[in-house]
């Protein structure tokens, strides 16, 4: 049970999502079909007593998965969520402008198609790290209320410390007024070229002697690793990310997507 004073410290709720019904429908095909397999069998044989464990175990199953999806959600407010759990204790993430999120978007693809799309969260600070899976259906929606809260809360103080030269922490990328680091190489600032976005990864590109942007990337790094990456588009003057188009890892035969 969450306390009143916890609650209205993390302000206003703003909506709760469920678990994936997809998600549902696939394990409940998964066990339909072999409780199926078994209910043929037995029309040829008697069922042995693994085999009606089995079968058991299979009911139970099904029934802890409809149960589940009912009873698990994620309440989202503007300071924080609250997960809700079939077993033990709710769990409360509250937000703080030093909070660092990670985005993880998959889908599968073939030549401009995508499907399957799917979306998960790690949130993480100096105390706590939480992991919002891809079960849970609307995980977009919570990214964008989180990113609200980033841009409410922390982007002034940010503009702050990159204005008197600190370095800016965004998980594999750090960056300052003089220069960008990833993965232990630096480029500087009066270097950069461009960045680019696609099939989930970041690419930044450096210029040469002459300006022009080059033609290999400088670092392509994915976008899972990278924090609170809205933000980093501010401070690189990237602003026009299509995230539902570009930001999604692809899996998939590589000369069959575009």
């Amino acid at each position: 049970m969450i306390s009143a004073q916890i609650l209205e410290s993390l302000g206003e709720k703003r909506f709760e999502i469920p678990k994936s019904k997809w998600r549902l429908a696939f394990w409940s095909a998964l066990i339909v079909l072999a409780a199926l397999g078994l209910y043929l069998l037995a029309q040829k044989r008697s069922l042995t007593v693994n085999e009606l464990l089995l079968l058991a175990w299979l009911a139970v199953a099904q029934i802890l998965f409809i149960v589940e999806y009912f009873r698990s959600r994620i309440d989202v407010y503007s300071n924080g969520i609250v997960r809700r759990r079939l077993f033990g204790q709710a769990y409360v993430f509250v937000f703080n402008p030093y909070m660092q999120v990670f985005v993880m978007r998959r889908s599968l693809g073939l030549w401009h198609w995508r499907v399957g799309r799917q979306t998960s969260v790690r949130l993480r600070d100096e105390m706590h790290e939480y992991r919002l899976p891809f079960s849970f259906s609307r995980n977009e929606e919570v990214v964008a209320e989180i990113e609200n809260y980033l841009f409410r809360e922390s982007m002034h103080m940010l503009n702050q410390l990159y204005d008197s030269g600190e370095t800016l922490d965004f998980g594999a990328v750090q960056l300052n007024r003089n220069h960008i680091a990833v993965s232990g190489k630096y480029l500087l600032r009066n270097e950069f070229g461009k960045i680019d976005v696609r099939r989930g990864h970041l690419r930044i590109y450096g210029k040469n002697e002459k300006g022009k942007i080059k033609l290999l990337a400088f670092s392509k790094t994915p976008l899972h690793q990278i924090a609170n990456f809205r933000l980093l588009c501010r401070f690189v003057e990237f602003n026009d990310v299509d995230v539902q188009a570009y930001a999604y890892r692809v899996y998939g035969m590589p000369f069959l997507i575009k």
